[in-house]
């Protein structure tokens, strides 16, 4: 009898948490759904992102020119390209940098999928912060163009830009480099409770419904100046976004003459000391070895580098020599490209350009020598670069390689047309396949004006 009874018992317990499972997994769709149409709306950006650079981001995964780049919040239009790269949008060749980057292109690399993520007023942190990120997402290019500024190796806070995440900088030289920085892992639970929140469920709710006809607009109402460029680009009222990550100054402003482009470099030389190098009186050792670490990173994860040195305006690099050479300004700026020189000829770096416009012209005798170079290699032209890129560049390279042309082979001081780095930038693969089999030639046998002979 007590038997009959205790089972009735049981089983009516066992049915009644069966039912209250059921329940509970009937209605456990519910959050689950909440929290993932609250991370990926996230209209507060606290984890996808800002919305207006979140727009300009999947404009640029889609291969789009996107309009209005002066407005863009470039570092972190450039985290979340990397953060949404698929297998099948991976770069394999990517170019780093400041805005002095920003004018390689697709068609200047010549091979392989390229996006440039070079940002304006980049520091030696932002370059090693971007590339940290495709690694942290697993999306590493085969070749880095990384076009090396000055101010990279000074050490002084005037070298650092206020825009470069600093944390992320220090996790990467602690996680990475394995240099101690002090760094700790912020605490990220409180962030991810906002996931839960019903209010912020019912703001996503909002601004998707707000948004539902393919509108883009920010989290106030605010139409998104990031659309994709219609018409020709290059008659476009401001500098744009190109879908290769390179940018497109205005017509105006790159419709520019010599004069004024000169007239502008003139000022640019009063203000030169603030381009990241104010009190750059000689090389940070600690800079250096930075240098260094990260390069031999980038080749322990099997990575080809090539450096690029972007040249100058003729006239602002011949009054800074005469400003270091009479008065002992920028001494710093002018020991760069010998250290440079030095350590990519000690470990077999293929580096290309001068900071000095005046030694384009030797760099132009390697160009007509690369031929003859590739022949050795019993590699053809063709397959280094097509044909008819080839052609053009040396066609144009005794023009633009003219460290005094009668035009404008500069928008500024500081940054030099796409044209005048095609012409003595051949492509990546051909610059690759010369310095495997050690045909590239020897960096320290550019002679670019120097301390040691500033003073000789």
């Amino acid at each position: 009898m007590e038997n009959k009874q205790a089972r009735p018992l049981w089983l009516h317990r066992l049915l009644t948490g069966l039912r209250i499972l059921s329940r509970f997994l009937l209605l456990l769709p519910i959050p689950v759904f909440m929290v993932w149409f609250s991370y990926n709306v996230d209209r507060s950006g606290l984890f996808q992102g800002d919305l207006a650079p979140r727009e300009a981001a999947n404009l640029l995964l889609e291969g789009k020119d996107v309009t209005n780049f002066e407005q863009m919040d470039e570092r972190q239009v450039v985290r979340l390209y990397i953060q949404n790269l698929t297998e099948e949008t991976t770069p394999e060749v990517i170019g780093l940098g400041s805005s002095r980057v920003l004018q390689f292109t697709q068609n200047i690399i010549g091979s392989g999928r390229f996006f440039n993520l070079g940002v304006t007023g980049a520091d030696i942190r932002d370059v090693m912060t971007t590339f940290y990120l495709m690694d942290k997402e697993g999306r590493l290019p085969k070749t880095v163009v990384w076009s090396v500024d000055p101010w990279v190796l000074y050490g002084g806070e005037n070298s650092l830009d206020s825009r470069a995440d600093a944390e992320l900088y220090q996790e990467f030289l602690q996680e990475i480099l394995h240099i101690d920085t002090g760094y700790q892992e912020p605490d990220k639970v409180e962030l991810w409770k906002a996931l839960a929140e019903p209010a912020y469920f019912q703001g996503n709710v909002d601004y998707y419904l707000q948004n539902r006809n393919g509108q883009a607009l920010d989290d106030s109402g605010n139409a998104i100046p990031f659309q994709e460029v219609t018409g020709d680009p290059c008659n476009q009222p401001t500098a744009i976004k190109r879908g290769d990550g390179s940018i497109l100054y205005s017509a105006s402003y790159r419709g520019r003459d010599a004069a004024e482009v000169s007239a502008d470099a003139m000022l640019q030389l009063g203000t030169f000391d603030s381009l990241h190098m104010e009190g750059f009186t000689q090389l940070d050792e600690a800079q250096c070895k930075a240098v260094m670490a990260f390069i031999q990173y980038l080749r322990s994860r099997d990575v080809n580098v090539i450096l690029v040195l972007s040249p100058f305006y003729p006239t602002l690099y011949q009054e800074l020599f005469n400003q270091y050479t009479y008065e002992g300004q920028h001494s710093g700026f002018f020991q760069v490209e010998r250290w440079l020189r030095s350590y990519a000829a000690s470990e077999d770096i293929p580096l290309i350009g001068s900071y000095d416009p005046c030694t384009l012209i030797d760099l132009e005798a390697s160009l007509a020598n690369w031929d003859k170079l590739a022949g050795e290699a019993g590699t053809s032209t063709q397959e280094f670069l097509r044909a008819d890129q080839y052609a053009e560049a040396r066609q144009q390279a005794t023009v633009y390689l003219n460290p005094w042309p009668d035009y404008n082979a500069y928008y500024d001081g500081v940054h030099c047309t796409g044209e005048l780095l095609h012409a003595f930038f051949p492509s990546v693969d051909r610059i690759l396949q010369l310095a495997s089999n050690d045909l590239l030639p020897d960096p320290t046998e550019i002679l670019v004006r120097t301390v040691e002979n500033a003073n000789g």
